[in-house]
């Protein structure tokens, strides 16, 4: 690996892991609610890949999204097999400004249903997008 950097907002953090093929991001801490676990969700893994019709399949945890006794019972049942992880589908999208990175949860309970990542080529992420039920439920723009 190339190595891992830490991202941190004022009630999360996670961990983005980097090598020649994808970056992911793992070990998420803190609030379900905020954007950073929107994003650790939407870029999970994320392959770099120039091929636009490529759609990748992940199953990034949902611990972090679960209720504490809920939370409780996955953790115990964990040494059983996996329990817990959400199912994404993504495909990377070239938009004229850069890619936009669209992960689509499957039953995804107090998630947005779709998620979009959009990356500009000079300045890197600068938006997040969550629909639910085709309603734009979360839209955070970065801002120079």
């Amino acid at each position: 690996a190339l190595g891992q950097r830490r991202l941190v907002s004022d009630d999360a953090s996670a961990g983005i892991y980097v090598d020649d093929s994808y970056a992911t991001v793992l070990d998420f801490r803190g609030s379900p609610r905020s954007l950073l676990a929107l994003f650790a969700v939407a870029a999970a893994r994320v392959p770099f890949v120039a091929d636009p019709t490529l759609q990748w399949h992940d199953s990034p945890s949902a611990l972090p999204f679960l209720s504490p006794l809920r939370r409780l019972a996955a953790e115990l049942l964990l040494p059983l097999g996996e329990v817990g992880g959400l199912q994404t589908r993504s495909q990377t999208r070239v938009s004229p400004q850069g890619w936009i990175i669209a992960t689509e949860i499957a039953a995804a309970v107090g998630l947005p249903e779709r998620l979009e990542l959009h990356v500009d080529r000079q300045r890197g992420l600068v938006g997040l997008r969550g629909m639910r039920g085709g309603e734009t439920v979360v839209d955070a723009e970065v801002t120079p």
